[in-house]
């Protein structure tokens, strides 16, 4: 009697063709262009990798260097003809590095052993300064009227009771 195998194994360009199908367009656009605002201030600064005129990684420096230069760049974000940008923009360049910063970390940690923690520059701890730039940003913004705070209504016991 010949048993029916449940699981089978893909080849490599079956599982990539899986990853793509799943792989959103807009998130990808959306981290190469963080990626590109980190590039464009490298370039500003003349931070570049020794001996090219290719601007450093980020993944490369260690925490309190990176926090030193994205609070620095969190200031000093503005659109191209000098303007405020949106609060909705900031988030989706800040949320841009952590995707890059964290898939970074996989991929060059997968199948090794962790030889340290992924960094998250929403909860390390040598990100707090940063975080700091970035609320004040956002206020300063809120008072310029360039961001929104959308509160929901609060659910009542009558609102449950009519479900």
């Amino acid at each position: 009697m010949q048993v029916k195998r449940q699981f089978q194994k893909k080849t490599e360009e079956e599982l990539q063709r899986t990853r793509n199908d799943f792989r959103s367009v807009n998130t990808d656009r959306s981290t190469n262009t963080s990626l590109k605002i980190w590039n464009d201030y490298c370039i500003g600064l003349g931070l570049f990798k020794p001996n090219t005129l290719e601007p450093i990684d980020m993944y490369n420096l260690n925490k309190v260097d990176l926090n030193l230069h994205l609070e620095s760049l969190v200031s000093q974000l503005k659109k191209k003809n000098g303007g405020e940008l949106q609060a909705s923009s900031i988030s989706t360049y800040v949320n841009g590095w952590q995707r890059y910063l964290k898939e970074r970390y996989i991929k060059e940690n997968f199948n090794k052993e962790r030889k340290g923690d992924v960094v998250n520059l929403f909860y390390d701890g040598e990100f707090d300064s940063f975080r700091n730039q970035l609320k004040s940003k956002y206020n300063d913004l809120l008072k310029k009227g360039l961001m929104k705070i959308e509160h929901t209504k609060a659910i009542t016991k009558r609102n449950i009771w009519k479900y």
